[in-house]
């Protein structure tokens, strides 16, 4: 009976793929595209899927284990280039055909070092693998499938399980099912017995944890995934003097205690008393930027802000008198705080389309940060580390300069648009400053507390003391290492105070100051590893507790989308907010 059961299951489950693989219904026009002979489900064997919808006039793909949906134009027969996020010439999808014409395959060049130039076959309607099995959230039949596959080994299921553990945050309990099903065949393959320990941590099953990361260790003492979950999960408060505190003189949890109402009234305060009035202003260069169809007269701004020197472009299209709507535009951060070159535009600037010649942009160049125009480089002073607070600071400022110098700008009409860091800078910028009257906010971080912890199980806490056990700052390439950059390496280098922290903490977290945005527009992906959707959750929330959460304070999250959240729809969401905001504020 169990057998027929799940085999129904399975059933099932190949008939709702079939149905949803090739279409995203909420975009494609019912009548036939040319582009639906590519759509469908395409595998390297049994746990290695990608897939292919139509949506309008492009391609969509989801590479196996991404979080992203990136879409793709065609350069030639059978060959197409990834453009949105970004354009990507190098990265394409090759599609071959068989000996009917049929398109029967495909492979990936510069998408993933991983599957690179892999035949992935096309499925048939009935042609379920135990990965979409998987996917549609039915773990213990995934399994099932998979160890009656007697193609597949130990390693392949490792593999499978470890990309998940990796990838998708929101399939942690799926997870733990689908290894406890692989675990009854093989209960002592070290390898996996330690990763089903791991994976126990995310869903709060630490005792657990402890014993199975204990039996791994007793199968191989060697196994990494068991040393390091072991050890994370023995860690205790170290003495003063001792591991972190060595460092530090304050408990890490200390740190991450929620806010209180007069330590953001501070912070409050303290926004008010900065003067980041723009002076010294000067365009030090002009330049012509042709994107698409639009032609802008482009220029480099420099300004002091406290005696710190700052740079941003500033893109005017060719012709205009004005005024003009302004966008800003803030961007992300890495660890290496790469530069930006805005010869060849940005993704955003891209996704504004047929929209482009109806807006000014304002591109700032954070504390520490570069732009880099035609190899020539422009570099702001200051600590790039100071990646939030200082970062909006830095993008009112050239705000400021560049209205004093570009008389098409409306300064009555200023919006702001960023990802991932660039997402909390527009919330904290449009919290801040009354000239901001709309904020579209990507995957930004909102509360750098309790939201922001990491997905894996572990919290910012443990993962700091982990990483400084030595006695030690922790470096950028261990694990807690930018948070620990972002906010306590001032405390041994400049002396900084646990109020300190906590201040800088407060300052970087717009959930906080929600009562003082303007019209708000935020998006989310479910599966962001980065910026959890508890951020999502938590704005959303805060919305409501408001009483603004409608039509001008929207939160969206997209289900099994990562980091670029669903970057055409969020796109085209973004587009439409501005437009709609540009002509109603006219």
């Amino acid at each position: 009976m169990k057998t027929v059961f799940r085999n129904w299951v399975v059933c099932l489950i190949a008939v709702l793929m079939a149905a949803c693989v090739t279409k995203d219904d909420t975009l494609v026009d019912e009548a036939t595209s040319p582009l639906d002979e590519y759509a469908g489900a395409y595998a390297v064997g049994p746990l290695l899927v990608t897939e292919i919808a139509v949506v309008d006039e492009y391609l969509a793909v989801v590479p196996p284990f991404w979080g992203s949906r990136p879409h793709l134009l065609s350069t030639e027969k059978d060959v197409f280039s990834f453009v949105i996020p970004n354009r990507r010439p190098d990265r394409t999808i090759t599609f071959t055909r068989d000996a009917s014409g049929a398109v029967a395959g495909l492979t990936l060049a510069n998408v993933d070092r991983s599957h690179d130039g892999k035949l992935f076959r096309r499925l048939g309607e009935g042609d379920l693998t135990p990965a979409q099995i998987f996917m549609a959230r039915h773990p213990q039949e995934a399994a099932e499938l998979a160890l009656a596959d007697e193609s597949l080994t130990t390693e392949d299921l490792y593999a499978f399980a470890f990309k998940h553990l990796t990838r998708h945050p929101t399939r942690m309990a799926d997870l733990v099912l689908f290894l406890e099903a692989v675990r009854e065949k093989y209960p002592d393959d070290p390898a996996l017995e330690a990763l089903y320990g791991y994976a126990l941590v995310p869903v709060d099953r630490r005792d657990d944890a402890r014993k199975v990361l204990g039996r791994a260790l007793e199968l191989n003492p060697e196994d990494p995934i068991a040393q390091e979950g072991a050890r994370r999960l023995a860690l205790t408060e170290p003495a003063p003097g001792v591991g972190y505190r060595a460092v530090l003189p304050f408990k890490l949890t200390s740190a991450f205690a929620p806010p209180t109402a007069s330590e953001i009234a501070d912070v409050h305060s303290m926004w008010l008393s900065r003067d980041l009035s723009a002076r010294n202003v000067k365009t030090v260069h002009r330049f012509d930027l042709a994107l698409d169809h639009t032609a802008y007269d482009g220029a480099i701004i420099r300004h002091d802000v406290s005696g710190v020197a700052h740079y941003g472009a500033v893109l005017t299209p060719k012709g205009v008198v004005g005024p003009l709507p302004v966008v800003i535009e803030a961007r992300g951060v890495n660890p290496s705080f790469t530069p930006l070159d805005i010869s060849e535009g940005t993704s955003f600037l891209h996704g504004l389309g047929e929209y482009q010649s109806g807006f000014i942009v304002m591109i700032p160049a954070m504390k520490g940060h570069t732009l880099i125009l035609n190899g020539e480089e422009y570099v702001s002073e200051g600590d790039p580390s100071d990646a939030w607070d200082g970062a909006t600071d830095t993008t009112l400022a050239l705000l400021s300069a560049a209205l004093e110098v570009t008389p098409q700008a409306d300064p009555k009409r200023v919006a702001i648009y960023g990802h991932s860091r660039g997402g909390a800078v527009a919330l904290l910028a449009g919290a801040r400053d009354d000239r901001i009257s709309l904020v579209l906010s990507v995957a930004g971080p909102v509360d750098h507390f309790a939201a922001m912890q990491p997905y894996i199980g572990w919290s910012w806490a443990e993962l700091i003391a982990d990483a400084m056990s030595d006695g030690k700052p922790a470096t950028l390439d261990e694990e807690g290492g930018q948070k620990y950059d972002h906010f306590f390496d001032r405390v041994p280098s400049n002396g900084e105070t646990l109020a300190d922290v906590r201040r800088r903490m407060i300052a970087s977290s717009a959930l906080y100051f929600a009562k003082d945005l303007p019209e708000t527009h935020a998006f989310f992906g479910a599966e962001d590893r980065s910026v959890p959707v508890a951020n999502a959750n938590a704005l959303r929330d805060e919305f409501e507790r408001l009483g603004v959460l409608g039509p001008d304070m929207t939160v969206t999250v997209y289900e099994g989308r990562g980091h670029d959240t669903d970057p055409y729809q969020a796109q085209q969401s973004t587009v439409r907010a501005l437009t709609a905001w540009a002509e109603r504020e006219a």
